[in-house]
């Protein structure tokens, strides 16, 4: 009887050992996670900031950023873009 509640109260334990060892690494893997996504949110808030200022300074229409967000995908990509839309604006060019 002594024995069984001796293995008893060592199962109970190593139970609760367990148990914290699988709280404390679900919390280290939150807190990973949580830093990563705001890091991803503040590298977005920072991208967006910089094409309003670009578009605030220089193209002043959605249709002018939109136009050169496309050709800038464009030009950064390695492989063919097959595009059955319509240009989301002319591009002007001017000669001064």
């Amino acid at each position: 009887m002594v024995e069984a509640r001796t293995d008893r109260e060592e199962a109970l334990a190593q139970a609760q050992i367990t148990i914290q060892s699988a709280e404390s690494e679900a919390r280290v893997l939150l807190s990973k996670a949580r830093a990563e996504a705001d890091s991803i949110r503040a590298a977005y808030e920072a991208e967006a900031q910089a094409f309003l200022k670009l578009k605030q300074d220089s193209m002043n229409t959605n249709a002018g950023l939109l136009s050169y967000m496309g050709v800038r995908a464009i030009s950064e990509n390695n492989n063919s873009i097959n595009v059955a839309i319509d240009a989301p604006a002319k591009t002007k060019y001017t000669y001064i």
